[in-house]
């Protein structure tokens, strides 16, 4: 007869059965069906009517809704730098601090924003009139802070700047590629990188191989970024790009072929 520490012993852990879904079926009972998908109406509106505004998930779950053009395409009037935030919980909208109008009117549509590691959102870019020529596109930035519900200035972007993509990388700095800013063409390469530590940008070691617009830019697992599509300054590319936060490959290019 063996004693009880000469049995063998089992290897791995015990799986105990789910007792309650045992009860279940043992009465003839069924789990309640998941629920279908569905639309429903938001409790309320927001205040305006936006369109090329941002919305940014927030790290309490609720999602900031910043600026955008309001009434019609025909006759596109600024939101008036007004902003909302969306709470999951309550189903509501409710107005936030809006944007600065001092010293200069920060009201603004097709800008960035990216929400940082530490909770605030950087707001970049931009235009703030309708069919904007060059002195209306902004290279003001501003940080958000959710917790205080308030408006500060950081580092300036190097140039005005529309249309571009802002991606927040491992490290916690932002790359800010492409868009559409004052140098002929217009479309031109762009590689910036947002500090949020100083508040400061700097350009990325090499540049992309082509000036796009209205285009993605995809933080991957690995760290790199994948940039595609959008438009050029004579085409619409096939042609994508990754960027590598690293100091050996800045950049390499892809070529998508139909």
């Amino acid at each position: 007869m063996l004693r009880s520490k000469d049995r063998p012993r089992r290897s791995g852990r015990v799986r105990r059965p789910l007792w309650g879904l045992i009860i279940l079926v043992a009465l003839g009972l069924s789990l309640p069906p998941a629920a279908p998908a569905a639309w429903t109406i938001t409790a309320n509106n927001m205040q305006d009517q936006r369109q090329l505004h941002t919305a940014t998930l927030l790290a309490d779950g609720r999602v900031l809704v910043v600026g955008g053009w309001g009434d019609n395409y025909y006759n596109l009037e600024l939101t008036d730098g007004t902003i909302d935030l969306f709470d999951p919980v309550t189903g509501l909208f409710t107005p936030g601090t809006p944007l600065p109008t001092l010293p200069t009117n920060q009201s603004r549509a097709a800008h960035s924003a990216t929400l940082l590691q530490d909770g605030r959102v950087l707001v970049a870019g931009g235009e703030n009139k309708a069919q904007a020529g060059a002195s209306d596109i902004l290279d003001s930035a501003l940080l958000y802070d959710p917790g205080a519900n308030s408006w500060s200035f950081t580092g300036n972007l190097p140039f005005i700047l529309i249309y571009h993509t802002a991606t927040r990388l491992a490290s916690g700095q932002v790359l800010v590629t492409g868009g559409y800013g004052p140098q002929s063409p217009g479309f031109h390469p762009v590689g910036l990188l947002y500090d949020p530590g100083s508040g400061n940008w700097s350009n990325t070691k090499g540049s992309p191989s082509t000036g796009r617009t209205s285009h993605t830019a995809t933080l991957l697992a690995d760290g790199r970024v994948l940039v595609a599509g959008g438009q050029g300054p004579s085409s619409y590319p096939a042609q994508a790009e990754l960027y590598t936060p690293s100091k050996s490959a800045p950049y390499i290019t892809l070529l998508l072929l139909d």
